[in-house]
């Protein structure tokens, strides 16, 4: 295998970070997938500098441990090496990262024998609705340690939601596919998760 490790710590130079693609960009990166695919090194090395920091912090704030984000950061992009070539390239690629994260991260909840309340299929019946609160945004929030503070007192499986949802743009539909959770799960969770900060955030201004 090539090396990996120093393609994900992004330990090659360029000239300019324009020479990458924004990840909004489903063509370019699209591009790279395939050169990647094909074998080429420089075209995977270019998608780890343009993922690596959002894996990252979603494993980040979801593990709360620096060196955890670290070791699982390495295992989830060694797996998107070995697996790239039975990606579809006309699929969504940002989607299929995070579901290889979003596993690996259960893995690591599972060996650790911390089972989450993520993986009850709750569809819950009262979840009707389908629009962003736009009252509710991390953007307001005063400074970031008041988002990781309020972030470590939620529920893991409430957390993740959050992440995918307000932080990587993700649609319910796409949240659902990357936990392989129903969509009422994922409705419910994000509902859950809103209330729970709100209360946090509330009760810290107190």
């Amino acid at each position: 295998m090539p090396d990996i490790l120093k393609a994900m710590m992004g330990k090659y130079e360029k000239n300019s970070s324009d020479a990458y693609p924004n990840p909004t960009n489903s063509d370019a990166v699209r591009e790279l997938v395939l050169k990647a695919r094909k074998g080429n090194l420089e075209s995977f090395e270019n998608l780890v500098f343009i993922f690596e920091k959002s894996v990252f912090g979603y494993l980040l704030y979801s593990t709360g441990r620096k060196e955890d984000a670290e070791d699982l950061t390495q295992e989830v992009f060694i797996k998107v090496y070995k697996n790239l070539k039975s990606l579809d390239p006309n699929l969504n690629f940002k989607a299929w990262l995070f579901k290889i994260a979003s596993n690996t991260l259960i893995d690591w909840w599972r060996k650790k024998g911390e089972e989450r309340d993520l993986f009850y299929l709750i569809d819950d019946k009262d979840s009707n609705f389908e629009t962003i609160d736009e009252d509710f945004s991390y953007l307001k929030i005063e400074t970031a340690k008041d988002i990781a503070d309020a972030l470590e007192k939620i529920k893991p499986e409430y957390k993740v939601v959050l992440l995918l949802f307000y932080w990587q743009g993700f649609s319910y539909e796409e949240i659902a596919s990357i936990l392989s959770l129903p969509l009422g799960t994922v409705k419910t969770n994000l509902r859950r998760a809103k209330l729970a900060i709100k209360g946090i955030l509330a009760g810290a201004k107190r």
